[in-house]
């Protein structure tokens, strides 16, 4: 009885996908799908079917390209950044020391997108001590299903950046005719001095007009860079619709439970112990 967007946490969209004239209703919806709970984190759009339900506001940023990539750089640099200059900066440096840069805007080489897997793993491991996300199978074949659409309304594209022949920074996302999603950025860490990473993004931006891309998405978070970037953001609900079940009534003794938490106290020091367990398990079963 528990329902989650499709693609899980990979999902930086969702909501109803219905014809614009449907006529539903929300708690319908779920009991006719069988579900005690619909629970999201990045919807989009139909907010006032939503709005009793939505537990806190979020933002995916997004870069504005409509007018060209020179008046978009124009602007962030009127505006007090200096990531452009930086970066470029960085560019040319790296391209003295170690080699000629060389961009792709996509590379439909599968070993492209497989260096974007080997080197997010990694990241996962570093940062997390394992790697709950491509460690299963579906994960990695799912990017690879969308890699493999090429259509005016929907591709994936897996742009490269490299220096002489090797790959440097790489980032696997996907396109509608004119928005394009930033979804999986991966770099070499042996010249993450040289922020490779921002290289690729500044080129992709630089591409981005040629390819019929009017606004890239940076996707939902607060990082420094997104910010920096940023010309303006798409609003996103985060919460769960719930109907009376025995299901529901577990989801509300999680809230209490991590409510007492964190109150601190005798409360705190009891509950600290099964509170991580479930918060353990529920990161381990994102990705099942």
């Amino acid at each position: 009885g528990r329902g989650q967007p499709v693609g899980g946490p990979f999902s930086d969209y969702h909501g109803v996908i219905a014809a614009p004239s449907a006529q539903w209703e929300l708690k319908p919806l779920l009991q006719a799908a069988r579900l005690s709970v619909w629970a999201f984190d990045h919807l989009s759009g139909q907010a006032d079917k939503f709005a009793p339900h939505v537990a806190a506001q979020a933002t995916s940023p997004q870069l504005d390209l409509r007018e060209g990539f020179e008046h978009y750089d124009r602007g962030r640099r009127q505006a007090g950044s200096d990531f452009s200059r930086k970066t470029q900066g960085l560019a040319r440096k790296l391209g003295r020391e170690v080699g000629e840069l060389r961009f792709s805007f996509h590379e439909p080489d599968p070993g492209a997108l497989q260096q974007v897997i080997d080197w997010k793993s990694a990241q996962y491991r570093r940062s997390a001590g394992t790697d709950a996300v491509f460690s299963r199978a579906w994960t990695g074949d799912l990017l690879r299903a969308v890699a493999d659409i090429q259509t005016e309304r929907f591709a994936g594209v897996c742009s490269v950046l490299h220096v002489g022949e090797r790959r440097v920074a790489a980032h696997m996302g996907m396109r509608s005719r004119h928005h394009l999603h930033y979804w999986f950025p991966a770099y070499d860490t042996e010249l993450s001095k040289f922020s490779t990473g921002s290289i690729l993004l500044l080129r992709m931006a630089e591409a981005a007009p040629s390819q019929g891309i009017r606004v890239i998405d940076l996707g939902k978070g607060d990082s420094q860079y997104k910010r920096t970037l940023m010309t303006g953001a798409a609003p996103l609900g985060e919460g769960a619709v719930e109907l009376p079940s025995l299901l529901t009534a577990a989801r509300q003794m999680r809230r209490a439970a991590e409510a007492g938490q964190a109150s601190g106290g005798v409360a705190a020091a009891l509950l600290n112990v099964p509170v991580r367990a479930i918060r353990r398990l529920e990161r381990m079963r994102r990705f099942r």
